[in-house]
């Protein structure tokens, strides 16, 4: 949607607002040149429908200024979302010429020591590959010789307790 449209947009909404307070004065105004006698002796049931139509116009207007208040909303977000589009073209039309006006040596330099640093990076993930691995051996010792000790604690503990039995015995 463009600026024109959401102009025109907010047009029509002004307009249907327009019509729409102008209906409510000239149905209010026909409605008391067609009664028969004065308005102090309206029938309950007309004054519940003329109450009933004024309560419909009113929450259309209502929903007509709530309709306008998201229109501008949108109209403000359209706009800043344009502006933003507009920096973004901008820095990317920019760095596309600051790329292209860098020589490609610095880039092949830059390739060159990167492709250097491979191989020491590679080690040195190798090393802390092993240092890993030793550390994971070392802890599952531990949780062995842990494992032990308690089992063995057991073992002296029964056999203990076993000797007691055979001495009572």
């Amino acid at each position: 949607m463009t600026e024109n449209d959401l102009a025109g947009k907010q047009h029509e909404i002004e307009e249907l607002t327009q019509w729409l307070e102008g209906m409510r004065a000239t149905c209010w105004t026909e409605v008391l040149q067609r009664l028969p006698s004065p308005p102090g002796a309206l029938s309950y049931e007309f004054v519940a429908a003329i109450k009933k139509r004024d309560n419909i116009i009113t929450r259309l207007a209502a929903h007509m200024q709530q309709s306008r208040k998201e229109t501008d909303q949108i109209l403000e977000e359209f706009f800043q979302l344009t502006e933003r589009s507009e920096k973004v073209q901008f820095q990317d039309q920019h760095t596309s010429e600051t790329l292209q006006s860098s020589t490609h040596s610095s880039a092949a330099a830059e390739l060159a020591l990167l492709k250097q640093q491979v191989p020491d990076q590679k080690q040195v993930l190798e090393q802390q590959y092993h240092l890993l691995n030793d550390y994971q051996k070392k802890e599952e010792l531990k949780n062995e010789v842990t494992s032990l000790q308690e089992k063995l604690k057991v073992c002296e503990m029964v056999k203990l307790d076993g000797s007691w039995f055979v001495t009572a015995l």
